[in-house]
């Protein structure tokens, strides 16, 4: 069986090591997203420097509250991997999630910022085998970051930032 050449797609990059990319270089990240929107994906911006900010975001990013019946008024872990079972889908199969401030969020809970990226993670995962795709840009200030284990993988840099 021949397999179809996917690479020259706009979100290989981004997929072929793991869903989750880091970013720092604002013409990087707005390059990426400007990439992967003009190949149909649908960005929604997650503000997660504060956590009221961060739970509005992804009730309107995940469509929460029209699919869960209700609206979420903090970050419950398992609310979040069961919303993100339908999330991306039919109707909206490709999905950017850009994870904003995430260095305030890491800073007030390493643990739970981990726990985030996981799931986002096993749910990106989840989600190729039904031909949907999740991709989750973060942004960071902090140059060296690695988070590891993330859906059995590591974070990966972008490759326009590390070319340079």
């Amino acid at each position: 069986m021949r397999r179809p050449d996917i690479t020259g797609r706009a979100d290989w990059p981004f997929l072929r090591e793991g869903a989750v990319t880091l970013f720092t270089a604002t013409s990087a990240l707005s390059d990426a997203i400007g990439r992967l929107s003009d190949a149909g994906y649908s960005v929604q911006r997650i503000d997660c420097a504060d956590e009221r900010h961060m739970v509005r975001d992804l009730n309107i990013a995940l469509r929460w509250e029209a699919r869960m019946g209700y609206r979420p008024e903090a970050l419950n872990l398992d609310a979040l991997h069961d919303a993100l079972g339908d999330e991306p889908g039919p109707d909206r199969p490709l999905l950017l999630l850009v994870l904003d401030g995430f260095d305030a969020f890491r800073a007030r809970d390493v643990r739970r910022a981990h726990l985030v990226l996981d799931i986002l993670a096993g749910a990106s995962r989840d989600h190729l085998l039904f031909d949907e795709r999740l991709v989750i840009f973060v942004v960071t200030a902090e140059r060296g970051l690695q988070i590891d284990n993330l859906g059995g993988r590591p974070t990966q840099w972008n490759r326009l930032e590390t070319a340079t």
